[in-house]
């Protein structure tokens, strides 16, 4: 870049005349020279332990309720046993990785539902097998007197 003019008088002095500038009004400050200490080296050791938690690793065996789950698909409630069924393989997964506390969860949700799948069977399917023992039992000797 081109100049535009002379330096007016009262501008602030360039970056190299500063340097000169601070030096003259700020001298380096000088310390007081201090005796050397002498350090007698012991054969001291410190040691610290720092705390820990103290955490135990149990291994609990994962319980398995496939075979519940399976014999209240097959004789009790369809669905639920489904989900029974479906719980107790996500257990077995989770015992697989090591994971027993979700295994744990799951195997105890397997079982909830195979429970509620067998009363489901006692409740609704007891019940109705009466409704079709007496209803074929009366209907074969009705079925006789109106179609004979």
């Amino acid at each position: 870049m081109e100049k535009q003019g002379p330096i007016p008088s009262d501008a602030p002095p360039s970056y190299d005349k500063q340097g000169e500038t601070a030096m003259r009004r700020n001298p380096p400050m000088t310390y007081p020279a201090y005796a050397a200490q002498s350090y007698s080296a012991q054969n001291e050791y410190v040691v610290v332990t720092q705390p820990y938690p103290n955490a135990i690793t149990i291994n609990v065996p994962v319980p398995d309720y496939t075979r519940l789950a399976i014999f209240a698909t097959i004789f009790c409630c369809l669905p639920l046993g489904i989900f029974a069924i479906l719980r107790a393989q996500d257990a077995r997964r989770a015992a697989a990785r090591d994971d027993p506390v979700i295994g744990i969860q799951l195997a105890g949700s397997s079982k909830r539902l195979s429970i509620i799948a067998i009363a489901c069977g006692i409740l609704l399917l007891v019940p109705a097998t009466c409704v079709l023992i007496w209803y074929f039992a009366e209907g074969n000797s009705a079925c006789y007197r109106y179609f004979c």
